[in-house]
């Protein structure tokens, strides 16, 4: 879910690199599309990472045959630009991105709208800001209620920010492996006697996709579908 970007020119090369297929994360940038952002970083491909999160049974160390090359797929910004990149960064045409009037900016957010089959698009600083963002734009009042999964990113790793900022309150589901929960678990925590003064008003359903702590797990679209 969290997502930094040193100069929007190196995403919509990404993006327009990968267009032809479907993602789930852009390299170091966060969008808020009108709905709630997916997204994700990676869990370490043969090696374990300090988040205690990670370190479940099975994630086993990174040593092994001195011939294995490890890849880092822990997240996308321990990534770090080429030389063509930072040639594309250094010779980007850039303006008032408050004014609407940085066309770098601009066309990034158009790629990613059309892309994802959205209205429009918002590029910001961070994954954790987009997904604030997104929070506070279903949840309006404070005291509402969000269900999340246990494991998730929005959950874990962004400082309860939803809570601090937005006032925003969370309830848990139980992650699965694959990254999904059980929707009868799901549609039991939705509180349906609003407005009795003793709950919280259950606004919103977060889903994260793909899954940091799980892997990254791509979810089945059988199961968002549901």
């Amino acid at each position: 879910m969290q997502r930094r970007c040193m100069h929007p020119n190196r995403c919509i090369m990404f993006l327009k690199t990968f267009s032809c297929r479907v993602l789930g994360s852009f390299p170091r940038c966060g969008f808020i599309f009108p709905r709630n952002p997916l997204g994700a970083r990676y869990a370490a491909l043969g090696q374990c990472s300090e988040r205690a999160y990670y370190n479940r049974p099975g994630c086993s160390g990174s040593g092994g045959a001195a011939h294995v090359r490890v890849v880092d797929l822990r997240s996308d910004t321990v990534t770090k630009p080429g030389p063509a990149m930072r040639q594309a960064m250094a010779e980007a045409e850039v303006g008032d991105d408050v004014m609407g009037e940085d066309p770098t900016v601009n066309e990034l957010q158009k790629i990613a709208a059309e892309m994802f089959g959205m209205e429009a698009s918002l590029f910001v600083p961070s994954g954790t800001m987009s997904n604030l963002i997104a929070v506070m734009v279903h949840c309006r009042e404070r005291g509402d209620e969000m269900i999340v999964g246990d494991l998730s990113h929005l959950h874990i790793y962004e400082q309860g920010g939803s809570a601090q900022l937005a006032g925003v309150h969370a309830t848990t589901v139980t992650t699965r492996p694959d990254g999904t929960f059980n929707l009868m678990q799901l549609e039991a925590k939705i509180r349906h006697g609003y407005p009795d003064p003793h709950y919280p008003r259950t606004r919103l359903i977060c889903v994260e996709n793909t899954h940091n702590i799980q892997g990254g797990r791509v979810l089945p679209l059988p199961f968002l579908q549901e």
